[in-house]
């Protein structure tokens, strides 16, 4: 696996790799699951470091998580109709299989973390969806489609949270935002 930061050639053990890419605020992911982790991780501990607190780093990862999954999975991967008892990583392999050069695309993540102010930006690099389907609050539990309860979830934890298809119709990005309250 390569994730390219700033000085990345793909050439580091993927270990030191990722504590490099991490450091800046500017990411280039694949389009694998494998990265979520990581990266949630580094989004966790730039929050701690600026000085929020547990149960604001718990819901704000919470919103970067599903922003990070929707980016790959809906949008570089295109895949959509997810039902609950589907896995996840199986559906990836899966589309993966059926169209490799989709593995080529990537996830940019543009971060600005300070004590008062949360940015977050992902951009893909797939075909977009249609915004206006996402619902407004929650789907029940037990409901077998699960579509839309990650941007319901990015809205909770965050103030601002949008969705912008590009203009040319490939790539779209999603924007966090969260200011804290004194």
């Amino acid at each position: 696996m390569i994730i390219e930061g700033p000085e990345g050639n793909g050439q580091r053990p993927q270990l030191e790799l990722f504590q490099v890419l991490f450091e800046s605020n500017n990411w280039t992911l694949p389009t694998t699951l494998e990265v979520i982790k990581p990266a949630g991780e580094a989004f966790q501990k730039k929050l701690k470091e600026a000085g929020w607190s547990s149960n604001e780093i718990f819901g704000l990862h919470l919103g970067f998580h599903e922003a990070l999954v929707n980016a790959i999975v809906h949008g570089n991967l295109g895949i959509n109709d997810i039902k609950q008892e589907q896995d996840l990583e199986d559906l990836v392999q899966e589309e993966l299989k059926k169209n490799p050069a989709k593995k080529n695309k990537k996830v940019h993540v543009v971060l600005s973390i300070t004590r008062d102010r949360v940015f977050v930006k992902i951009i893909d690099e797939g075909v977009g969806f249609q915004s206006e389907e996402i619902p407004e609050s929650m789907p029940p539990v037990g409901r077998e489609e699960t579509s839309g309860r990650g941007m319901v979830l990015m809205g909770k934890y965050f103030d601002s949270a949008y969705y912008i298809e590009n203009q040319s119709g490939i790539g779209g990005t999603t924007v966090l935002e969260k200011e804290k309250l004194e």
